[in-house]
């Protein structure tokens, strides 16, 4: 009986299938181009500067932002009063259209500032006003985007309040 199990157990393994390796597609040549020689481009349209008075021509601009902040707190306080409002489609859309505008006048106030060339005072302060308005708007978008434990919409109510009274103090401020 040993020696049955013994030649059992020297019986040659089953041959491995054979595997017939299929040829690669072979790479297409690709066309031999010249090669190019780096040309100077010319230099882009210079943006034109801005001439007169810095307070003149930012308030406008101000203002739009301003507003904004005023339609930004009118839908805040719908919200207060009635919460269910803030699941409904067209109270975030108002909303993300509010924050929407925000950056683009704090962008627009951005590039204005850039371009005015008479020298001021108020320049530092309405370069650290688009900065804190740029936050406000990113944190509403995203407290509508994604913001599970509300820590968006919290921090971006409690920035709204600090930007606002800071357009409103650079608007005296331009008096």
């Amino acid at each position: 009986m040993l020696v049955v199990a013994a030649l059992v157990g020297c019986a040659a393994p089953a041959p491995p299938p054979e595997v017939t390796p299929t040829p690669a597609p072979a790479a297409t040549p690709a066309p031999t181009r010249p090669i190019a020689v780096a040309v100077r481009a010319g230099s882009p349209t210079p943006t034109v500067e801005i001439q007169g008075d810095f307070a003149s021509n930012v308030k406008p601009t101000l203002l739009a932002i301003q507003d904004d902040f005023k339609r930004l707190e009118a839908q805040l306080a719908a919200a207060t009063k009635a919460p269910q409002i803030m699941a409904q489609d067209d109270w975030r859309n108002q909303l993300l259209g509010i924050a929407q505008d925000l950056l683009v006048a704090s962008t627009n106030l951005r590039s204005l500032s850039a371009r005015i060339t008479t020298p001021s005072p108020l320049k530092p302060q309405v370069q650290k006003l688009t900065d804190d308005v740029d936050f406000v708007g990113n944190e509403f978008r995203m407290a509508l985007d994604y913001d599970p434990d509300s820590t968006h919409m919290i921090r971006a109510a409690r920035a709204e309040k600090t930007t606002r009274a800071e357009v409103d103090s650079l608007l005296d401020q331009l008096h």
